[in-house]
């Protein structure tokens, strides 16, 4: 055998030998730690919120969402300041289980661009959270975060946490309300945005948006309990009015309340013009065989707003 194929035969056995070691060997087995933050499916979701973080009024949302395996679960929390929306911030935070030291744990990356840990404890009441050393600011200052979740049901929770810093006498405090934005409440939500739609288009009522069942209400003009018929049918010569801050509460599969306001201007055909209409609304959906529909209202004006001026429809 002459050297070359030799050497030819040589580097097609060590190509082999590796082909083989670097099929077969691997850095890490594959696993699971699934089992131990099991226990936190609860969150998996989207939450809307409100309160007070940092001392200061704030509004926003909070999701929990699992990787691709279940093995890690991401929490994200988004706040708007009501008193300066352009402000908001975003923080991101990654759990899992430290299998070195038996434990819940949670890194977080802050939206100024501080970062901390902390490790997680079940509770009689819910979670809670504390802090493994301080929490580093995007300026190298040090504050020392403990966090408390206390579940109220299974689609509502309120989020505790005080944030000590360096120097500072009282710590800043967080409490939030958390509201699970179910499939639900998404539906219903849109189905109140869809029907105002088609009233700005059309200068009327979407049809059949009452219950088979008809409908009450009490009107927003402060007029007697009104009994309304599904073909009820309400026209306007202006209608320029917008729903917001819609919040939806699921009572069960086939019930949910919504509590809303609606602002802008509107003039009922035949009526006189209310260019300062702002009304707080509540109403309650039930289920039926064409979807959603409305089966109760209760309008009432805010303060420094107006209501209609109608009590009694065709």
């Amino acid at each position: 055998m002459s050297a070359k194929l030799y050497r030819i035969g040589v580097l097609v056995i060590c190509f082999l030998q590796f082909s083989s070691f670097s099929v077969t060997a691997q850095v890490v087995e594959p696993g699971t730690t699934q089992e131990h933050l099991k226990p936190l499916e609860y969150f998996v979701g989207n939450w809307k919120l409100s309160g007070m973080q940092f001392n200061r009024g704030v509004t926003g949302t909070m999701t929990f969402e699992w990787d691709l395996n279940k093995n890690i679960l991401i929490r994200r929390i988004h706040t708007v300041p009501n008193d300066e929306p352009e402000a908001a911030l975003t923080s991101m935070f990654v759990i899992l289980w430290d299998a070195k030291n038996k434990r819940i744990f949670e890194r977080g990356y802050g939206g100024y661009g501080g970062y901390g840990q902390d490790k997680w404890t079940q509770t009689d009441q819910g979670w809670h959270s504390k802090g493994l050393g301080n929490w580093t600011l995007w300026n190298g200052e040090q504050t020392v975060n403990e966090a408390s979740y206390v579940i109220k049901n299974k689609n509502e929770f309120v989020f505790k946490a005080t944030n000590q810093k360096e120097g500072e006498k009282e710590p800043f405090t967080t409490e939030l309300t958390l509201t699970r934005v179910t499939k639900l409440a998404k539906e219903v939500k849109q189905l109140i945005l869809d029907n105002n739609a088609y009233t700005l288009k059309n200068l009327e009522d979407k049809p059949k948006t009452l219950s088979e069942n008809g409908s009450f209400a009490f009107w927003s003009s402060g007029g007697l309990l009104q009994s309304m018929e599904q073909n009820t049918k309400r026209e306007f010569d202006t209608y320029n009015l917008h729903p917001k801050h819609i919040k939806v509460i699921e009572i069960n599969a086939s019930t949910a309340v919504a509590l809303y306001y609606v602002e802008g201007n509107v003039q009922h055909k035949g009526s006189v013009n209310n260019a300062n209409y702002l009304t707080r609304v509540m109403q309650v959906f039930v289920k039926e065989e064409g979807g959603w529909k409305i089966r109760a209202a209760h309008w009432s004006p805010l303060t420094g707003g107006k209501g209609t001026t109608e009590t009694a429809v065709q």
